[in-house]
């Protein structure tokens, strides 16, 4: 594999891919051939980089003079074993995301790289993050929303920086390439903090099974397992209606938080569909909020689980598959009834938080 690799302005390009760097780790044995071609490529203008040396040449055919060649050879490499360092001293540096614990993937397209990146936190991450891309310009995408544009960035010559705001859960795509004609990224700041929407929920459950639940009405939000037998075993959807009053905070917008939502929810503000949120962190930003009274309407649908709980009480069939034994992680008889009820629904807290744009 590596007698296939070209040098080309210092990189490594591969069958697959090109490469800033190659590193050696430590082995007893290399053989000569590899070594000649290492050493070629590191003349070529390769940063080839040695974690440690190797003692010999693997095998006993024409052993003496193999070995001399290689240890000849070696005398003019320095083995590194500090990588990173070593990697830093070359001018290569890893993608770290400020210390921010983003997760991410990066893909290296013609002309461009694309980044997918995940805040698994529990912290919003809200400011200059660096990519190991210099001077270029960076376009954001919400896989949630489609919201795109251009993002706001801070240029040097081995990075740049870019101004993130990702709520715990929450993704983007990052794409580095020309300025396209697309908007500015909008930038939303709390202007306050959240304004809890309370009152009496009415909760009237549309489609699902075994049956339906009587509609209810609750002050407080919780799983509408608690509310009684034929809730407890319903699997399906529910629509939330709240009657509230616009806070007095003035606000260029409001983000709507959902709080905890098992499984899915679908939005509606005075009978204007807004979106979907079926992930973590469950929030949508509305827009402006009309004075006076509003009213939410909140589409849920829960899991499966606790009506094939309710089936297998019952004792009703329900694997009917062919030539299949189901059973449980462990390979023991499938058996649900031992499951507790699974939260459903909208649990909240729900609230309204006050945003307005900025300008960096």
């Amino acid at each position: 594999f590596i007698q296939r690799a070209t040098v080309k302005n210092g990189l490594i390009d591969l069958p697959g891919g090109t490469y800033q760097s190659l590193i050696i780790p430590p082995c007893r044995y290399l053989p000569l051939a590899t070594l000649q071609k290492l050493v070629a490529m590191r003349d070529a203008g390769a940063k080839i980089i040695f974690q440690d040396l190797p003692g010999s040449v693997p095998g006993l055919r024409d052993y003496a003079r193999q070995n001399l060649t290689l240890q000849r050879l070696l005398a003019g490499v320095t083995p590194a074993a500090d990588v990173p360092a070593a990697l830093a001293k070359r001018g290569i540096h890893p993608e770290s995301f400020g210390g921010t614990g983003l997760k991410f993937i990066r893909r290296r397209l013609p002309g461009e790289k694309v980044y997918y990146l995940v805040n698994h936190t529990a912290k919003t991450v809200d400011g200059f993050v660096p990519i190991m891309t210099g001077n270029r310009e960076v376009q954001l995408y919400c896989p949630l929303t489609g919201k795109r544009g251009n993002a706001t960035v801070e240029k040097h010559p081995d990075r740049t920086l870019v101004k993130l705001q990702l709520e715990p859960g929450a993704s983007l795509f990052l794409t580095t390439e020309k300025k396209r004609s697309l908007p500015d990224w909008e930038y939303l700041v709390a202007t306050g903090e959240p304004v809890p929407l309370r009152g009496k929920w009415t909760i009237d459950f549309q489609h699902g099974g075994p049956e339906l639940p009587a509609a209810e009405t609750m002050d407080s939000l919780r799983s509408w397992t608690t509310l009684n037998a034929a809730a407890t075993a319903f699997s399906g959807t529910a629509t939330y209606t709240l009657q509230f009053e616009a806070p007095v905070t003035t606000a260029d917008r409001w983000r709507l938080n959902l709080g905890d939502v098992r499984e899915s929810a679908k939005i509606w503000l005075n009978g204007s569909f807004l979106g979907t949120a079926w992930s973590v962190p469950f929030s949508m930003d509305i827009g402006a909020l009309p004075q006076g009274r509003n009213e939410l309407k909140i589409e849920v649908t829960n899991l499966a689980a606790n009506r094939v709980r309710a089936k297998e009480l019952r004792g009703e069939e329900w694997k009917i598959f062919y030539e299949i034994n189901m059973v449980n992680k462990d390979y023991e008889l499938f058996d649900a009834t031992k499951w507790a009820p699974m939260p459903s629904g909208l649990l909240g807290p729900v609230s309204l938080t006050p945003l307005k744009k900025m300008r960096y």
